[in-house]
């Protein structure tokens, strides 16, 4: 089977938000890969965008469109027992996509 391919943009010009504000957005890069390439970025520690951007910088006027939505948590509280220790569960993945073209 083939994997599914969509459309993203990165930021490779940074690592783990270790850049300011300005260059975060003004360096976006348009791309066409599959998940395993979407999870190669994020372990690069690449700023992500579901959205294509023509290669400019991220914002409304730039947004060309995307076909698939990205979900990001941040500052999520973690789920304890009555001991306080972390619960521990499955990681969540990504088992079907859907392209529209």
């Amino acid at each position: 089977m083939i994997a599914p391919r969509f459309g993203f943009a990165i930021n490779p010009h940074g690592c783990n938000k270790n850049w300011d504000f300005a260059r975060l957005n003004s360096q976006f890069q348009d791309r066409e890969g599959t998940l395993e390439d979407l999870i190669h970025h994020i372990r690069q520690g690449h700023a992500l965008c579901a959205g294509l951007l023509g290669d400019k910088q991220r914002s409304k006027a730039n947004f060309i469109g995307s076909n698939w939505l990205l979900v990001d948590i941040d500052n999520s509280t973690l789920a304890r027992d009555e001991n306080g220790q972390v619960i521990k569960t499955r990681t969540a993945t990504a088992s079907k996509f859907t392209s529209i073209r």
